[in-house]
């Protein structure tokens, strides 16, 4: 799920796809460049979620005493994080569900994928480990 080099590149192709200014996409290894945003996000939103969370826990349990200003503002934030986080896990179930994205949905519970989706979405040589020493 780390960001590489290449990703960039995809990154490009993929946004001039969905603006239709290209009708290809380019093949990705096991993860591609949305799905690697998507979690980037998703960690996050969890970080800003922890971090008001705990403050306004804090506050609450008269651990600390708060300016209401900075828990207005924590409270603001916990909310909109929350907001966030559920649009995209239920972007992501809309996304898995439709019908173009069966074979990956199937392949989420049988672990495998037929070989002609894994050539039409996938490049195998991005697929191998990098094998360190």
């Amino acid at each position: 799920m780390w960001f590489e080099r290449r990703d960039w590149r995809d990154l490009y192709m993929w946004v001039r796809y969905y603006l239709a200014l290209d009708v290809v996409i380019p093949k990705t290894g096991k993860y591609d460049v949305i799905q690697k945003i998507y979690h980037l996000c998703l960690a996050l939103l969890a970080i800003v979620m922890i971090a008001t969370g705990t403050s306004l826990f804090l506050n609450a349990e008269v651990l600390a005493h708060l300016d209401f200003d900075w828990l207005r503002g924590q409270r603001l934030l916990h909310d909109a994080g929350a907001f966030l986080f559920a649009a995209f896990v239920m972007g992501h179930m809309y996304l898995r569900l439709i019908p173009s994205r069966w074979p990956e949905f199937v392949a989420m519970f049988t672990g495998w994928i037929g070989r002609e989706e894994f050539e039409r979405r996938f490049d195998w040589r991005r697929w191998r480990p990098r094998l360190e020493a």
